[in-house]
């Protein structure tokens, strides 16, 4: 699974110069371990992109085409870090719930068959993108269905 394949969300950093990408080539794995521990979240690839139009020190944070965040070298762990926070429910698509449920699946075989069957993929995929947009994590996924199955 990668940040590249269909359904899955691209981030793409976007640079202004070499220096910028040489600065950053630790950044990125190193934000994937916090983003798990802090949401439960599996950050996808990040792409990195030239773009003539930043100026040097410059750093452009695309999600699916879409600029999320524009940061200044020197700021980009923590900036990235909290950009990726900020749009973590935008990160949790229906693909990676389905990757999350196999996962958990074996695991907790009952509870995952009576959680698709009950309230569905879908259902799944909005209560977890509520989780992330406050900041909550799903790394319990097993209590989270639990938590779901005793509300619907």
């Amino acid at each position: 699974m990668t940040g590249t394949d269909s359904g899955f969300p691209t981030l793409t950093l976007r640079h202004g110069d070499v220096l910028a990408v040489e600065t950053l080539d630790g950044t990125m794995p190193s934000l994937q371990k916090p983003i798990f521990q802090e949401l439960g979240l599996i950050m996808p690839l990040v792409r990195r992109e030239p773009d003539n139009r930043l100026g040097k020190g410059e750093l452009e944070l695309d999600l699916n085409g879409r600029v999320i965040a524009k940061i200044p070298v020197a700021d980009a762990y923590g900036a990235i870090g909290e950009a990726v926070k900020a749009h973590a429910a935008e990160l949790m698509t229906a693909e990676l719930v389905e990757y999350y449920l196999t996962k958990l699946s074996s695991t907790s075989p009952r509870l995952v068959a009576e959680a698709r069957q009950r309230v569905g993929a879908a259902a799944i995929l909005s209560f977890l993108q509520g989780k992330l947009r406050e900041q909550k994590s799903i790394r319990g996924l097993a209590g989270l269905l639990e938590e779901l199955l005793g509300t619907a």
